[in-house]
């Protein structure tokens, strides 16, 4: 009986994830809280191990011919913020949300599209919304997300990852290099991944999933306007970078407690980045604007004043004109 019991349990821990694509961590801590199952993460992972081997799992991580993970890039050895992957999520997605849910969507008009800056040291967010996919657009998430790092004291040269979208340069060598020579003097750069390969952004990506998960699922039919939209998006960049534990390589913990752990100094403001409607900012600067308007980058020295007050005011924009 006791042998039957294990070998149940055995085939519930790899069925729960072939159906989630969870890694071993999160497998075992929601198996401890939705089944009361006692189990180690340990035990999980040996479990799953065993379900490799006779190759009961799917959808498994890339691996190379020595039989370790694929990593493309020193990701765990960089410090938070110096790496920052970069992505737009199409928000009004047939195949990620129920039918209701996206016939609401529609009917009340709301944002279209995600702008997502994750750190992969920490795996902070900071989310931004648009109703147009556009270079301009995309211009300004990087100087809105550059501007609120710099006012917060972090002078680390920051390395932003993106795909072939055209919103972030795409196939244009024009618009890449005007990109980078509008964001070296903010102490910026970019990394345009290999064509084709998602998994080279992967952190963003996976965040998507969480996205529709834990937070449009279940909260946009509870949303009429855009005010709600915001102030709700808010909430749930807040929760998702102090409050949701992470269970990837590195982590156990919220973000903020990773980066707690490295930089104490650092405010915890610094997870309330105002989740701003960019086509209403990006056409006030214009293309080329955000050159002259954010502080250039100098090493060891702190923003001016007046640019640091400006970024920590826009967690009062709620209720201004930019979300009506």
């Amino acid at each position: 009986m006791r042998l039957r019991k294990s070998i149940t349990i055995e085939i519930s821990h790899y069925t729960f994830k072939n159906s989630t694509k969870f890694g071993y961590r999160r497998v075992a801590r929601e198996l401890r809280k939705k089944q009361g199952l006692q189990i180690k993460d340990s035990t999980v992972r040996n479990i799953l191990s065993r379900a490799r081997g006779k190759d009961l799992l799917k959808g498994e991580k890339v691996i190379s011919s020595n039989g370790k993970p694929v990593r493309f890039y020193d990701w765990y050895s960089a410090e938070p913020f110096e790496v920052i992957q970069t992505d737009l999520k199409v928000i009004l997605d047939k195949k990620a949300l129920p039918r209701e849910v996206y016939h609401h969507t529609q009917k009340y008009n709301l944002p279209l599209y995600q702008w997502t800056a994750e750190c992969v040291n920490t795996r902070i967010r900071f989310l931004c919304y648009s109703y147009e996919k556009s270079f301009t657009n995309g211009l300004t998430f990087y100087l809105m997300v550059i501007a609120w790092l710099r006012a917060h004291n972090i002078r680390a040269e920051l390395v932003f990852t993106f795909d072939w979208g055209e919103e972030f340069g795409g196939k244009s060598r024009q618009k890449i290099t005007d990109l980078k020579k509008l964001l070296k003097p903010l102490g910026a750069t970019i990394h345009q991944n290999h064509k084709g390969q998602s998994q080279e952004n992967g952190f963003v990506e996976r965040s998507h999933r969480t996205d529709d998960e834990e937070f449009y699922i279940p909260r946009l039919q509870t949303i009429k306007n855009n005010k709600q939209f915001f102030l709700e998006a808010l909430n749930w960049t807040w929760y998702y970078n102090t409050k949701r534990e992470h269970t990837g390589e590195g982590m156990n913990s919220t973000p903020y407690r990773k980066l707690q752990k490295q930089y104490a100094w650092i405010s915890k403001d610094i997870c309330a980045f105002p989740p701003l409607l960019l086509d209403k900012i990006s056409t006030n600067i214009g293309p080329w604007g955000g050159y002259n308007q954010l502080a250039h980058y100098r090493n060891n020295s702190f923003m001016d004043k007046e640019h640091t007050e400006y970024m920590f005011s826009l967690r009062g924009t709620y209720q201004s004109e930019l979300f009506v």
